[in-house]
């Protein structure tokens, strides 16, 4: 059996329909910090990144303190686009949620290899020029499911899950796409959402356990119910009828 390919896995908290106008109409202005903070961040990802090219190329592997703050780059970039996108409303943790913390966007990147490839890694964007191709035109779709959600709020008040799902769906091959060309893994991002498991987080919880049936209160003869600390009466077996009376000459 072939074994399901290292990539990001992307989790999306539900949204209600009925959205906040003012948030949804200043959303760019809202987020001004955080893309500063991500311009920042990304900066030192590039750094890291070009390191951990030489690493790969010359050892093998990728060093793990690098790996993390590539890591983090991804699940802040993640977290500030779906913001922006107007896939939550709810206002993302500067520089990112960590590994443990919970957050409407959650992404998961598979741990660092042990060893890597070095001709993948060397000629990445060569080989990787067909997933850079479909990461713009999945940046196109979810920039038209913004402004088709954008206007819908502002000017309804709701949002059309399809436009939403639309952001979530170039978001996710986004930042799958993201971590591969990253050097984070060597697998290939898939189109769709690939069938993942549920976090340990509050997105995506697994439904509650159903709730037993209470056991059934015993009644007397009459139909009304027992108290708890009487239990049912005994009712004795109707007598056996007796043998039949000789015949009467």
């Amino acid at each position: 059996m072939t074994p399901p390919p290292r990539q990001a896995l992307v989790f999306v908290a539900d949204a209600p329909v009925e959205r906040p106008r003012a948030s949804a109409f200043f959303r760019l202005v809202l987020a001004i910090p955080h893309l500063v903070c991500l311009g920042l961040l990304s900066a030192v990802a590039g750094i890291c990144l070009v390191c951990a090219w030489f690493a790969i190329a010359f050892t093998g592997r990728f060093p793990a303190s690098l790996y993390s703050l590539v890591t983090l780059y991804d699940r802040y970039s993640a977290a500030v686009s779906g913001y922006v996108a107007l896939v939550t409303d709810v206002y993302p943790p500067f520089f990112g949620p960590g590994a443990d913390a919970t957050y409407d966007i959650e992404v998961r990147v598979p741990p660092v290899q042990d060893r890597y490839h070095r001709g993948k890694a060397v000629f990445r964007m060569i080989v990787g020029i067909p997933v850079m191709i479909l990461a713009n035109a999945a940046g196109m779709l979810m920039n038209g499911g913004a402004f088709l959600s954008w206007c819908s709020i502002v000017f309804t008040g709701k949002q059309s899950p399809r436009f939403r799902e639309a952001a979530i769906m170039g978001l996710s091959y986004q930042t799958r796409a993201s971590v591969y060309l990253n050097l984070q893994t060597e697998d290939w991002p898939t189109l769709l959402d690939p069938p993942a498991p549920v976090p340990a987080g509050h997105v995506g919880r697994p439904p509650a356990a159903p709730t037993p049936r209470p056991a059934p209160q015993p009644t007397t003869p009459m139909g009304q119910p027992l108290p708890s600390h009487e239990s049912p009466p005994v009712v004795p077996p109707p007598p056996r009828p007796g043998p039949p009376p000789p015949p009467r000459n």
